[in-house]
């Protein structure tokens, strides 16, 4: 059985499929309740970063069109301490996020009826027959991904058709039935009643990124694509462009549709469940609340069989790296997965769940890792770029440098914005990380582990920068002028550092 063949819809498919999952039941009405109308702005700029990641990325996996490419991209351009570092940060992320999507189908569906959401949930949280129906929907994930990527291609594809046509239609005639243009400036006079950084923290606390950055994990199939070279930029451009498109549409009608009178004391006010469904019930569209409580089961379980997949991958390539155990590099003859790498990721995921109980608390988690992977894309390539091992094309050569500090600069101010606490927690679990990786390379003797720490140290030390950033913003005697000039140098000084990490043997 030939699994390694899939086409350009195909790997459009997992681009969209991975980004309209979850996130567009709840990132709509998060970002409403945190910016209002300036949600709008938002999005724009998520979508603005993520076509740049994209123009990087495709430059890279043109030249490299590895299995796992996205966890491996300081491996090929660094060396293999700071690529584990990174690859081990995408696998804990893609392990968050396969709970993430079963949850997000058990919370929407829990409030269809009042017996579901007395059985599914307590307190706002899951109760132990919602986490044991998310335990099972994340074994269907596995066993459609035990089967191979062509099986995982053609249940995506079929499920990818409907999460594109619903959300459209959704959008449409919400806005068709009840839209109030006044609703975009009438709290406070504005589109940004919440301030201009409203905008940027937005991105990180309603799910934004969360949901929109996905798009690159279509890179982790890039060896199993048919004709990596044309098919990756097409579908990596093309999924976010699309996914633009929905989110924005969506955006504008669930602004419009709302009272006016239940935001007139403010957007924050909001208070929804299963929010778009919610939204149509009230608007009077029964039919589109049904449907839309049906979607909550396709959507997030196709972004969640593509994680389970990707996540699988993540491991598998870093057994090739000789960065875990060579247990979960073996692939399976008719299948061609790694279903070792598989059984660990599942494993792992259904243990999240007893300490993720409901879906917000688990975006805001695995937000930070997002950044911190996605920091990948821009150092690598300028690596490459220095390196003289990556030809680019005519857009990419013009901008690339360009597109590169931008969005190095983007994703650093969005992480200052995720938080103190969250950023402490990423650099303990970051440290952990890497300790078991010196564990695993049997180096963890004198002037072996001296050498792996300084082959890595700059992504250690970027964090703890970040963290006094953050510390800093959020400290009110600062002004908003010194913390610029702070930021510009400071995160200036760890782009040229990360770029020139050496690896020490």
């Amino acid at each position: 059985m030939n699994n390694k063949s899939p086409s350009l819809f195909s790997a459009i498919s997992l681009g969209v499929g991975s980004v309209i999952g979850s996130g567009w039941l709840f990132a709509c009405y998060y970002a409403a309740k945190d910016a209002g109308p300036g949600a709008i702005f938002s999005w724009i700029l998520c979508a603005i970063l993520n076509l740049l990641l994209s123009l990087l990325l495709i430059d890279i996996a043109i030249k490299h069109p590895a299995k796992s490419l996205f966890s491996r991209l300081l491996n090929i351009s660094h060396n293999p301490s700071i690529g584990f570092v990174i690859a081990a940060t995408n696998w804990l992320t893609m392990i968050m996020l396969i709970p993430s999507e079963a949850t997000a189908t058990v919370q929407y569906v829990s409030t269809l009826y009042p017996v579901l959401t007395a059985t599914f949930y307590e307190n706002g949280n899951l109760s132990g027959d919602g986490m044991l129906v998310t335990i099972i929907l994340i074994i269907i994930y596995a066993i459609i991904n035990y089967l191979g990527i062509r099986i995982l291609t053609r249940v995506n594809n079929i499920i990818t058709i409907i999460k594109l046509v619903v959300p459209i239609i959704t959008s449409i005639t919400i806005m068709i039935v009840a839209f109030h243009p006044e609703n975009f400036t009438s709290y406070r006079g504005t589109m940004i009643p919440y301030g201009v950084d409203k905008i940027f923290t937005t991105i990180i606390t309603s799910g934004m990124f969360y949901t929109f950055s996905c798009f690159y994990l279509v890179t982790t199939f890039a060896q199993e694509l048919k004709n990596p070279k044309k098919t990756l930029p097409l579908a990596l451009s093309l999924s976010t462009i699309f996914s633009l498109i929905v989110f924005i549409f969506l955006q504008i009608a669930f602004i419009g549709a709302m009272n006016p009178s239940n935001v007139a004391n403010g957007w924050h006010s909001l208070n929804f469940t299963s929010p778009l469904a919610q939204l149509a019930e009230i608007v009077g569209l029964n039919w589109l609340a049904l449907t839309l409580y049906a979607d909550a089961i396709l959507s997030p379980a196709g972004a969640g069989i593509i994680y389970t997949g990707v996540a699988t991958r993540m491991l598998n390539g870093m057994a090739d790296d000789k960065q875990v155990s060579k247990v979960f590099s073996k692939l399976h003859r008719k299948y061609n997965v790694s279903h070792n790498s598989l059984f660990a990721s599942i494993a792992f995921s259904i243990f999240l769940v007893f300490f993720f109980n409901n879906w917000h608390k688990i975006m805001i988690a695995s937000s930070v890792f997002i950044l911190l992977g996605a920091l990948a894309i821009p150092i690598s390539f300028a690596k490459l770029n220095l390196k003289g091992r990556n030809p680019r094309n005519k857009l990419i050569k013009t901008s690339s440098q360009i597109a590169s500090i931008a969005c190095f600069y983007l994703i650093s101010y969005l992480l200052i914005n995720s938080g103190t606490e969250a950023l402490t927690i990423a650099l303990v679990l970051e440290i952990a990380i890497f300790a078991i990786y010196i564990f695993n390379s049997k180096k963890y003797f004198g002037k072996l582990v001296f050498n792996q720490i300084m082959s890595a140290w700059t992504i250690f030390a970027y964090l703890v920068v970040i963290g006094f950033l953050s510390e800093m913003k959020d400290a009110s005697q600062v002004s908003s002028k010194t913390f610029l000039v702070t930021f510009i140098v400071v995160i200036s000084t760890c782009y040229i550092l990360l770029l020139k990490q050496e690896n020490y043997k």
